[in-house]
């Protein structure tokens, strides 16, 4: 089942460094990512740390000369998300920097497992990128359930719905969210201006987010998507209404 939480973070193991050099080929959405010539940096205080117990978590990016990065272009904000391998645990949060280019925060892991972290920036004066890296988090692990496929068709969380629809466009794929109350009835609160859809492949490889489009009605939101390559793949559609987050999580196969 889907699970969405505020991390207060636990680490069996903290990496003081680890190169996402061969994870994967880059990835440009959204945000653009790059694989390989940044590098995440984590360090954790205390260390080693159990599951569910709290621990400082300190993130620094390093450029492809081994810098930190220390300056970031204002128009663009950071972006951090957290994802356990297999997709079911999933956030995404908005750090600030402080002095010498350090993201600290104090999250929770609240299942044991293999995490991946995807930070997102823009360096001053530079393009898009977001670099990756892994975490072991403390305890038996429950395997994640398999992705199931929801599209075509409708999807409800707890606090929200859509009848979703793909259809390929001659340079992407189009995501058309009808969107309803989670009892089916209709939605009438809804920003759709606000609305964000986040997508990473099933291995977890691949982090990007879609573009929004226009779309038919003011209950419908639609989104664009280049993938880079068929598979099954999971998205997370976020929007603000009635003064309180909405989110969607589904999972969908790009065939073509």
């Amino acid at each position: 089942m889907f699970v969405r939480t505020l991390f207060v973070v636990a680490l069996l193991l903290c990496f003081s460094g680890l190169s996402t050099a061969g994870y994967a080929e880059p990835v440009h959405g959204a945000r653009g990512i790059v694989y390989g010539e940044y590098q995440l940096h984590v360090a954790c205080d205390p260390a080693p740390a159990g599951a569910n117990a709290p621990v400082r978590l300190d993130l620094t990016l390093a450029d492809p000369n081994g810098a930190t990065v220390t300056d970031l272009d204002p128009a663009g904000a950071p972006e951090l998300a957290i994802v356990r391998q297999g997709l079911d645990v999933f956030t995404l949060m908005r750090p600030s920097m402080g002095a010498g280019g350090v993201f600290t925060m104090n999250l929770t892991f609240p299942v044991p497992g293999t995490y991946f972290v995807y930070l997102g920036l823009t360096p001053l004066g530079g393009w898009p990128v977001t670099a990756m890296t892994e975490l072991q988090i403390a305890g038996d692990a429950v395997a994640p359930l398999p992705l199931e496929v929801h599209v075509p068709g409708r999807v409800v969380s707890e606090t929200l719905g859509a009848d979703i629809a793909v259809h390929k466009t001659p340079t992407a794929h189009r995501i058309d969210l009808g969107l309803i109350q989670p009892d089916g009835s209709p939605l009438t609160d809804v920003d759709i201006a606000s609305g964000d859809l986040v997508i990473l492949s099933a291995d977890g490889k691949e982090f990007f987010h879609a573009r929004p489009v226009p779309a038919e009605n003011a209950t419908t939101a639609a989104f664009e998507a280049v993938f880079p390559r068929p598979g099954i793949y999971k998205a997370w559609a976020q929007f603000q209404g009635a003064g309180k987050a909405l989110e969607l999580p589904f999972a969908l196969e790009i065939t073509d």
